[in-house]
């Protein structure tokens, strides 16, 4: 009976070392996967870090320059490709896009109203490209926040239900977020879309066109903005007095769209803006020569659509640790510090600009499984 007893002591005894051994080992397999997560978690937010350092080496550059100088082109710093930086055991990548060498198909829509000039101006880079312009008129309906249909062309939300198949992404009625989003909208495909991308940007506020940069392509559809098409989008208010000029709209049609615009002049006179004077002015831009013959509507209408001046940047960061990469993007904009009181879209249109007097701030960041084509 008692080495019965014994037994079954011992017996327990076994089991309860077998059991604390299990329970040690599971403790110490749950240590080394926190102590995995963690050295993941803490490689992660340095890499964020090293992330959020290039972002303000960019912003730094663009903030640099525009304490000098009013305006912006090639030769200033941040415009030309900006050496790695060696930084502990990373290396950091930096790359700058001026988005405002593309029109932004945001500007159909802006402070609670539709920029016919714009509009007249898509109109016309739609056309040069091939597409139908009555395409521009749902790019409208899209982002615009009522449910009334623009023109032949245009479509609201009721539209979109017809066709009886789900979007990918809802009917905005708000700021395009991306170039991409243009694939739903109606009169656009593919094929149209690859057209046309190259040109645009998709910013979330007015944004002209730099003249010190922006693509010569841009430039050569301004020769097919014609008469008709600004008044279509002023027609709602110049519904009188049209007999009266019938005759000479005929004329600066014509003369409109039998001007041209050399796109092999424009390539080399884009390419001498590496070296050359900045233009300091949009008067001085229609002064130059290849310019020359531009009718004064399309002057007009392309007034308020160009600057001297970039105000938003798209920002590209590589973070290489070992063998560790981490791709971060984030969208820069320029606005005057003294307009704190206005609403974002008036901040970044304002033509006033005055020196020492901007900020660059950052919005949309994000972190991204590879670095898109540009």
């Amino acid at each position: 009976m008692k080495q019965s007893e014994q037994g079954v002591a011992l017996l327990t005894i076994l089991l309860l070392v077998v059991a604390i051994t299990v329970v040690a080992g599971s403790m110490l397999a749950s240590q080394k996967v926190m102590l995995r997560e963690y050295a993941l978690t803490q490689n992660q937010r340095q890499m964020n870090e090293y992330a959020l350092y290039g972002e303000a080496v960019a912003k730094g550059l663009i903030q640099d320059d525009a304490n000098v100088n009013q305006t912006d082109s090639p030769q200033d710093i941040w415009a030309k490709p900006i050496k790695a930086i060696k930084l502990n055991q990373a290396e950091i990548q930096i790359e700058i896009q001026d988005d405002s060498q593309f029109f932004n198909i945001n500007n159909l829509y802006h402070d609670g109203a539709v920029d016919k000039q714009a509009m007249a101006y898509f109109t016309a880079l739609l056309t040069a490209n091939g597409i139908e312009p009555t395409v521009a008129q749902a790019v409208l309906d899209w982002q615009d926040p009522d449910s009334d249909v623009s023109g032949d062309g245009g479509a609201e939300f009721d539209y979109y239900q017809s066709l009886g198949k789900p979007l990918p992404v809802n009917i905005a009625n708000q700021p395009l977020m991306s170039v991409d989003d243009l694939l739903f909208v109606r009169g656009m495909d593919k094929q149209k879309l690859a057209k046309i991308k190259p040109f645009l940007t998709a910013v979330p506020y007015f944004l002209p066109m730099n003249v010190n940069q922006i693509k010569p392509e841009l430039l050569s559809a301004i020769t097919l903005i014609t008469d008709s098409q600004t008044d279509n989008q002023n027609q709602s208010q110049n519904q009188t007095n049209n007999s009266e000029t019938d005759t000479n709209k005929s004329a600066t049609q014509q003369n409109s769209t039998n001007l041209t615009l050399d796109i092999i002049a424009l390539n080399d006179w884009a390419s001498e803006r590496e070296t050359a004077v900045p233009i300091e002015s949009i008067n001085t831009f229609w002064q130059i020569p290849i310019f020359a013959n531009i009718s004064e509507t399309q002057r007009q209408t392309m007034t308020n659509l160009l600057s001297v001046e970039s105000r938003a940047f798209h920002v590209w960061v590589t973070v290489k640790v070992d063998d560790k990469q981490r791709f971060f993007s984030s969208q820069l904009a320029k606005v005057s510090q003294n307009q704190g009181n206005q609403n974002s879209n008036s901040m970044i249109n304002n033509q006033n600009n005055e020196q020492n007097n901007q900020q660059i701030l950052a919005f949309n960041r994000q972190i991204l499984p590879f670095l898109p084509k540009k």
